[in-house]
C-alpha cells in the first residue's frame, strides 16, 4: 500500500505545565542513552518534536510494551487528533486508561487516510497484525470511522509512573507542539 505524504497542519496544544513531565521523563530515562539525549535535544531546541498523550486500554498497552504492537492506530468519525497532527520523531506518552503514564515511544512514521471501502480493506489486510487487531470486534467497533491515523512506533521505553490528571474522554491529546516548542520548554532550562 502506498502511503500519502504527510501534510503540514496547524496544531493546537493543551495548556499543560510541561516542566514536571519533562523533568520526570529526564530522570526516568537517565539510564537510557537514546532517550536521555533525545529529550534533552528537544528541550534544548536542537530537535523539533511534539509531545502527545495517548490513552490505551488493555491488552493494547501491554502489546506495545511487549513489542508486539508496532503500529498505533486511531480511527475517528470526525477529523480530530491525531489526524494530521503527528509527525515523524514526535513522542507519545503511553497512558493506561484510568491510570498513570507508564512509558514513552517515538513515532517512526505516520500515515493519514480519509477512509473509503477500498482503503478500509487495505488497512485491515495490511496492518491487522502490527496493530494487534486480529479480532473482528476491533474492526466492527471502528466501522463508522471516516478518518484513520496509523503511526509506526519504536523506542518503546517504560518510565516510572507519571500521574496525569485527565478529566475528559479523549484518547489523544497534544501536550506540546513543535511549533511552540521554545515557549513550552524555555522554562525547563
Amino acid at each position: 500500500m502506498k502511503h500519502p505524504k504527510l501534510k503540514k497542519s496547524k496544531s493546537r496544544f493543551i495548556n499543560v505545565n510541561m516542566n514536571p513531565i519533562i523533568n520526570h521523563l529526564i530522570s526516568s530515562t537517565n539510564s537510557d542513552q537514546f532517550w536521555r539525549s533525545y529529550i534533552e535535544s528537544i528541550v534544548n531546541g536542537e530537535l523539533k518534536a511534539s509531545i502527545h498523550l495517548a490513552v490505551f486500554i488493555e491488552p493494547f498497552l501491554s502489546y506495545v510494551f511487549d513489542g508486539k504492537k508496532t503500529i498505533e492506530s486511531r480511527f475517528s468519525i470526525n477529523r480530530i487528533s491525531p489526524f494530521e497532527k503527528v509527525r515523524k520523531d514526535d513522542i507519545i506518552l503511553l497512558k493506561k486508561s484510568g491510570g498513570p503514564v507508564l512509558g514513552i515511544c517515538r513515532i517512526k512514521d505516520a500515515w493519514f487516510y480519509r477512509l473509503d471501502r477500498k482503503l478500509w480493506k487495505e488497512i485491515r489486510r495490511d496492518y491487522s497484525d502490527a496493530i494487534c487487531a486480529t479480532d473482528s470486534s476491533f474492526w466492527r467497533s471502528k466501522e463508522k470511522a471516516a478518518f484513520a491515523t496509523l503511526m509506526e512506533i519504536d523506542r518503546v521505553y517504560r518510565v516510572e509512573p507519571i500521574t496525569f490528571s485527565k478529566k475528559d474522554r479523549r484518547g489523544w491529546m497534544t501536550l506540546a507542539d513543535r511549533n511552540n516548542q521554545f515557549e513550552i520548554f524555555n522554562q525547563t532550562k
